[in-house]
């Protein structure tokens, strides 16, 4: 700062009441203060939003645990998003506690193939319930 900004400051501030210099402190204080509590909820936001991004991880991997066989039986034969949906439709419709049986169990899978296929409703389905059971036999069993 130069001499005659200082000098002009000086004569600024001795113009000044003390109740005018204690108004502006008080609006200094009082923005400072906005900020602080500004800063503590956003803050406590973004912790809000990491611990209920941390527990729905927690949520979506206790999920997973019973399947956790099926999903990796899945991903070594290289099956799809859409079939894993379907062989788990599959598999709760027709009460089978583990889906990961499918791929153990070759007559399991044909006689709720033969379910199916008796319970198509059209030729359109029975073509495409073939076709999804082939192909996962085909990438299951060889």
């Amino acid at each position: 700062m130069t001499p005659v900004a200082t000098i002009l400051r000086a004569i600024t501030l001795a113009q000044l009441s003390p109740g005018q210099m204690g108004k502006s402190f008080q609006d200094y204080t009082a923005n400072s203060q906005q900020r602080v509590m500004t800063s503590l909820v956003s803050a406590a936001i973004m912790v809000l939003a990491l611990v209920v991004i941390w527990l729905a991880i927690i949520r979506q991997r206790q999920r997973r645990k019973p399947y956790e066989m099926f999903f990796e039986l899945c991903a070594l034969h290289t099956i799809g998003r859409p079939t894993e949906r379907k062989l788990i439709h599959l598999a709760r419709s027709h009460r089978i506690a583990n889906p990961a049986l499918l791929f153990v169990c070759p007559d399991l899978l044909k006689e709720i193939q033969s379910l199916e296929m008796s319970d198509a409703k059209n030729e359109k389905e029975r073509k495409r319930l073939e076709t999804f059971f082939s192909d996962f036999m085909s990438k299951a069993f060889g």
